[in-house]
C-alpha cells in the first residue's frame, strides 16, 4: 500500500484528467498509513491550513505517476476539511474520516511556526546586511514564546516554563497604558519582565502594589515623562542608578530598555497591516541607528515574532531578485557589528564571551536610512523615495521624530508631498504609474496648496507612524514654497 500527500489543486487535476505526476517526497510505502503520515509530513513543503492538502491511498506501490483509478481512499487532514471538501467537490466523492488529526495539527502549529520564525529572523538580518548569525539560544526562547501564544493566555502560562525572553514574545498589552509618547512601552516592559524573570507563585496574583514594590520609583518617573519621545524616556529611566529594576532588566536582557524598544518597534510594524512596509523598514532602521549595540537582538525579536510570512516581499526586493520590479537596499547599520548580549542576558551560559551593553550615544540624531535611488514618481514598494532637499539653512525650524531625532521642516514638507503621490502609483505598472503620477502631481499640489492657503491643519495618515507635528504659520509658508518649487 502507498500513501500520497498532495495539494487540493493537484487533486482537482488528478480527478479531472485521471493522472498526476508526483514528486518522490509526496509518496510513501510504509507498513501502515500511520507510519506513512509521519514520513510525508516530515518531507512536506510548508503549508498553513489543513484544507490545502489531502492524503490518498492506493493498493499498489508508489509511483511517480498517480492514477485516479488506483486510488482506494481519500482522507482530508482534519474533520473541518472533510466538511469543506464535501461542499466544494462532486457530491459523489466519498471523503474518509481523518487519520492522525493530532499529528497534522502539531505539524501545522509547531513545525510551520518554527520554520516561519527562523526564516523570518534570517531574512531580516539579510535585509539590513547583518553578517553575524542570530543567537540560537535567544531564537529557541522566541520559539518557546510563540508556543506560549498558541497554547495559553498570558496569565495561564505555567510558572516553571516562563523565562525572560519567551515572555516578551508571549506578552500583549492588557492595561490602558498611555498611548501618547513612549512611556506606555516602558510600562509594558515592567509587566512582561516581572512575569518572565520572576516566575514565582507570589506574582500569580499580580497587582499594582507588587509592581510598585519591585520597580521602585519608576512608575512615578513614567507618569512624569508621559508624552515624551522614546529617546528621552530611555535616557532618563536607564540612567537612574537608584532604580533596582534597571539592574535586574539589564541582567536579563543586556540592556535596561531593550524590551521597551521591542514593544515600541513591534507596535509600529503592526501599523503597516499584515506585512512589512517600506515605512516599517525605515522605522526599524531608525531604531538601529539610535541603538546599534541592540540592533541584532532587536532584529531577532522582531523577525521571530512576525516571521517570514510578513517579511518575504521586502526580502526578495532587498536581494534584488530578477523577478521583482522594485529593488530595495538598506546599508548595514554597522559593517562589523557583533553580538553584544551580556553573559547574564544570554538564555544559556557562554563563558568565552562577556560583553557589556550600554545605551547608544544620544547626542547626535540618527541618519535617514539609505535606500536605493529611483526617479521621482517611480514606484518603490508602493512608495516613492523622498526628495532630498538642500542642506538645512541655519535657523530653519525643525521637527522631531518619535525617537527625538530632528529633521528640517523643508525636508519633511517634500517627504509629505512625495508620499501623497505614492498612493496613486501603488500597484500600478510603470506606464500606468507614470501617467497617474503626472495627474496626481497637479491634483495633489492644488489640494495641498488649498489647505495651506486656508490655514487648516494637515496630517497625512501614513506619516502618523513617524511624525505628527502641529504646523506653525512659518512652517506652512515653507511647505507652500517647497511644493511650488518642486512642481515647477
Amino acid at each position: 500500500m502507498a500513501t500520497y500527500l498532495i495539494s487540493k489543486e493537484e487533486f482537482v487535476t488528478l480527478y479531472k484528467y485521471g493522472s498526476l505526476h508526483v514528486r518522490k517526497t509526496s509518496c510513501s510505502n510504509g507498513p501502515d498509513m500511520e507510519s506513512d503520515i509521519d514520513t510525508l509530513l516530515s518531507q512536506s513543503d510548508v503549508f498553513e491550513y489543513p484544507q490545502e492538502r489531502l492524503f490518498l491511498t492506493t493498493e499498489d506501490e508508489s509511483s511517480d505517476i498517480l492514477e485516479m483509478t488506483s486510488v482506494t481512499g481519500i482522507y482530508p487532514l482534519d474533520s473541518i476539511s472533510r466538511r469543506v471538501f464535501e461542499c466544494e467537490f462532486n457530491g459523489k466523492i466519498i471523503f474518509n474520516d481523518p487519520v492522525s488529526e493530532g499529528k497534522v495539527n502539531r505539524f501545522l502549529t509547531e513545525e510551520t511556526s518554527r520554520l516561519n520564525a527562523q526564516k523570518g529572523i534570517r531574512a531580516l538580518f539579510g535585509i539590513f546586511g547583518i553578517q553575524e548569525e542570530p543567537n540560537e539560544a535567544i531564537v529557541e526562547e522566541i520559539l518557546k514564546g510563540l508556543s506560549f501564544r498558541r497554547q495559553w493566555k498570558y496569565y495561564d502560562i505555567p510558572l516553571d516554563l516562563r523565562s525572560p525572553w519567551s515572555m516578551l514574545i508571549a506578552y500583549d498589552r492588557y492595561r490602558n497604558y498611555p498611548h501618547n509618547g513612549a512611556t506606555g512601552y516602558f510600562y509594558d516592559m515592567i509587566d512582561a519582565f516581572l512575569y518572565g524573570a520572576y516566575p514565582r507563585e507570589s506574582l500569580f496574583g499580580f497587582d499594582e502594589d507588587i509592581v510598585r514594590d519591585l520597580s521602585g520609583r519608576i512608575y512615578n518617573d513614567l507618569d512624569r515623562l508621559r508624552g515624551r519621545k522614546f529617546r528621552e524616556v530611555a535616557s532618563e529611566i536607564s540612567s537612574r542608578e537608584d532604580l533596582q529594576i534597571n539592574t535586574r532588566i539589564s541582567e536579563a536582557y543586556g540592556s535596561p530598555f531593550l524590551p521597551a524598544l521591542f514593544f515600541f518597534v513591534k507596535d509600529e510594524v503592526r501599523k503597516g497591516g499584515d506585512e512589512f512596509t517600506a515605512n516599517s523598514l525605515y522605522f526599524i532602521r531608525s531604531a538601529g541607528e539610535e541603538y546599534p549595540e541592540l540592533f541584532s537582538r532587536l532584529l531577532t525579536l522582531i523577525g521571530g515574532f512576525f516571521g517570514y510570512s510578513w517579511i518575504y516581499d521586502r526580502y526578495y526586493e532587498a536581494l534584488g531578485m530578477p523577478f521583482v520590479k522594485n529593488r530595495l537596499e538598506l546599508k548595514p547599520i554597522q559593517e562589523d557589528a557583533a553580538e553584544t548580549v551580556t553573559e547574564e542576558a544570554k538564555p544559556v551560559e557562554d563563558k568565552e564571551k562577556k560583553e557589556k551593553s550600554a545605551p547608544g550615544d544620544l547626542s547626535e540624531p540618527a541618519e535617514e536610512p539609505a535606500l536605493e535611488r529611483v526617479e521621482p514618481g517611480e514606484e518603490k514598494d508602493g512608495d516613492v523615495v523622498p526628495h532630498q532637499s538642500s542642506v538645512q539653512d541655519e535657523g530653519e525650524e525643525t521637527i522631531e521624530d518619535l525617537f527625538g531625532s530632528r529633521q528640517s521642516f523643508t525636508e519633511f514638507a517634500i517627504e509629505v508631498y512625495m508620499r501623497s503621490i505614492a498612493k496613486v502609483t501603488k500597484n500600478k505598472s510603470i506606464r500606468e504609474a507614470r501617467f497617474a503620477d503626472s495627474l496626481s502631481r497637479e491634483g495633489t499640489k492644488n489640494e495641498l496648496l488649498g489647505i495651506v492657503r486656508s490655514g487648516q491643519s494637515f496630517q497625512l495618515t501614513e506619516m502618523k507612524n513617524r511624525l505628527d507635528p502641529e504646523f506653525s504659520p512659518s512652517q506652512w509658508e515653507i511647505f507652500k514654497g517647497e511644493i511650488m518649487t518642486f512642481n515647477k
